[in-house]
């Protein structure tokens, strides 16, 4: 801290009180400007922090890239998948239709054995 009284008193030995006073707020407010000042060390830091972080953008914006060709992997895969269940589905439908189609076929042949056999007996009498 910079002490603006001390300053002011050594100038008024040389000068007239109100300069004296004047050149020493003009130099307590230089002197706080020089504190709120980016010294270089800070000024490097800063740079490598921002180096580092543009390093880190670059990776996030890879790993970016290879999550949305993933993701546009799985969409079609997954879209694939769903025109298997599509088809399966169908599949099945026609299942069903042909094993209630053997039902019926089994139902007339065992209602056609039913007949033979009443004929069968009939012929035997």
């Amino acid at each position: 801290m910079i002490n603006t009284l001390r300053i002011y008193e050594e100038l008024s030995e040389v000068m007239d009180p109100k300069p004296a006073q004047k050149l020493a707020s003009v130099l307590g407010l230089i002197y706080e400007d020089l504190q709120n000042t980016v010294k270089r060390s800070d000024f490097e830091a800063l740079q490598r922090v921002v180096g580092e972080l543009a390093v880190s953008q670059k990776e996030l914006a890879e790993a970016q890239k290879r999550t949305e060709a993933r993701l546009q992997e799985l969409t079609e895969a997954q879209n694939r998948t769903e025109a298997r269940v599509g088809e399966l589905t169908e599949a099945q439908k026609r299942t069903e239709a042909r094993v209630q189609e053997l039902t019926e076929a089994q139902k007339r042949t065992e209602a056609r054995l039913g007949e033979l056999t009443e004929a069968q007996n009939r012929t035997e009498a």
